[in-house]
């Protein structure tokens, strides 16, 4: 069962649990989610179960197809929409926050360190995909008032590396120092979050496993972590593998 049934099932249940110990209060509060904005066919934000969530709120967004978010909502358990439709009518709280929306590049890869590289500390598990757009949590020691421009790339002629059978697509992600207040040096643990328009990348892997046969497919974000003893040459981290799964009816290759 997916995860988008299993939710929805989930937020019945708690309607039923309100019922039953009196309470008529049937609104739920969702904490920051990430999300796609879309005008067409229907204007609102896509969320990782697919589901598109909209408001009169909407209206002051300022926003082009396909931006990228960080979405507070609350919605009414009762509102018939959550079992007829894929849509559903919701009180958005605060203003939704914007996601920085990098492109994907294709590059030879290279080692050499970049000029003002920062490296990232880690890649946390929290990684859906939402139409097209892949979403990272990344950390990285630095300046609070530090921005950062971040690059993503794959390797044309090498896809994927294999292990135990196992074919892993790799990304690679690098982040640059763009500029810092002059009197900011004290690093402390910042946490990002970006998008990344992945969907080609995807879609080339998808044709391998299709010959293959295959019904899951894995991509691994590579990352420079650190460098090495002489400073010539970036490490390079692994986040944990992301795995998606054909829909055997629909053939569309989804995040669990």
């Amino acid at each position: 069962m997916r995860k988008k049934e299993l939710y929805w099932i989930f937020a019945v249940c708690m309607l039923m649990l309100s019922s039953c110990l009196g309470d008529t209060n049937t609104q739920i509060t969702v904490g920051l989610q990430e999300a796609v904005y879309q005008i067409n066919p229907a204007r609102g934000f896509v969320l990782k179960d697919g589901r598109l969530i909209y408001s009169s709120q909407i209206n002051s967004v300022n926003a082009d197809h396909g931006d990228c978010f960080l979405v507070e909502y609350s919605f009414d358990t009762s509102n018939p929409e959550l079992q007829a439709s894929d849509s559903l009518e919701v009180e958005l709280l605060g203003q939704p926050v914007p996601i920085p929306l990098w492109p994907l590049d294709q590059a030879t890869l290279v080692d050499t360190i970049l000029t003002n590289e920062q490296y990232i500390s880690t890649i946390r598990t929290r990684t859906p995909y939402i139409k097209g757009r892949l979403f990272l949590w990344t950390e990285m020691k630095e300046p609070e008032s530090q921005v950062d421009s971040l690059v993503m790339s794959y390797d044309p002629d090498e896809l994927y590396t294999e292990a135990e059978g196992i074919r892993q697509y790799n990304l690679y992600l690098r982040a640059v120092r763009k500029s810092v207040e002059e009197n900011d040096t004290i690093p402390v643990t910042m946490v990002h979050t970006d998008a990344f328009v992945i969907e080609d990348f995807l879609n080339k892997a998808a044709e391998i496993e299709k010959v293959n046969n295959s019904e899951v497919l894995n991509i691994a974000v590579n990352y420079a972590s650190g460098h090495n003893k002489d400073t010539t040459a970036v490490n390079w981290s692994r986040s944990a593998l992301i795995e998606f799964k054909r829909n055997t009816t629909s053939g569309i290759w989804e995040r669990d």
